[in-house]
């Protein structure tokens, strides 16, 4: 996304029987806290702004410093062939929008300097920003059409949106796959073949197992393909 502005806060409606010094504070800090520019962050940042060492140590050395995980994480399969099938447009969690907590300790409650930011509003059309909780939208969401290119070179007419559960693009990650080696016979390595993605539209994450899209692709693939004509040859009758 980038820099964002928006509006971090928003007053709350008072009933007419508030004190007029509640008024007053409610539209001092509406004024003071309208406007706000947001910065994208990843998981290591919010840490350690937080105040997380423990955490992020162990983050560190468990993740972005394990050399298995490095080399890993992202790459292909030991396998022939992989056939992508997953749904789609579907509004889904990608992030969330945090703000300074004025209020740093509370009973029962983890010590943490933020906490989400409910009341934000950033007018990005591309994205849906509710209690902040950012999300995509079906078929408004702009996705890199292939991940392959460099990234000067990638076009983003794609508009889509995860299952629900999974982002779009972690669902569609196998086609980065294409060209890289799997294991073809146990004596020699081969490319993998990466198939075309099987998008089904609407499927959430746990029930395109019941969509007829997925049943089909997964019989074709299991069973062999039924005859659907029966020719008989009488030679003779008795």
């Amino acid at each position: 996304l980038g820099k964002e502005c928006g509006s971090e806060w928003r007053p709350v409606p008072l009933s007419s029987s508030s004190s007029s010094l509640k008024k007053r504070m409610t539209r001092r800090d509406g004024e003071k806290h309208r406007n706000a520019t947001y910065d994208p962050a990843r998981i290591d940042r919010i840490m350690s702004i937080d105040g997380m060492k423990h955490e992020y140590e162990t983050w560190q050395a468990s993740y972005a410093d394990d050399p298995i995980w490095r080399e890993y994480s992202t790459r292909a399969p030991p396998v022939k062939r992989v056939w992508p099938l997953y749904g789609i447009n579907v509004p889904t969690l990608i992030g969330s929008v945090f703000r300074r907590q004025t209020k740093r300790y509370a009973r029962d409650e983890p010590s943490t300097g933020l906490k989400l930011d409910k009341h934000c509003t950033v007018d990005h059309p591309c994205f849906e920003v509710k209690n902040g909780v950012v999300k995509e939208v079906p078929h408004r969401t702009p996705q890199a059409d292939d991940p392959n290119v460099p990234a000067d070179e990638m076009t983003f007419g794609t508009r889509a949106s995860g299952d629900g559960t999974v982002a779009y693009w972690s669902l569609r990650w196998p086609v980065a796959w294409r060209g890289e080696e799997g294991a073809a016979t146990a004596a020699a390595a081969g490319k993998i073949d990466v198939d075309d993605p099987l998008e089904v539209e609407g499927a959430g994450h746990r029930d395109i197992l019941e969509k007829s899209p997925c049943i089909a692709a997964v019989l074709s693939e299991c069973c062999s393909r039924p005859v659907r004509y029966v020719e008989v040859m009488l030679e003779g009758m008795a």
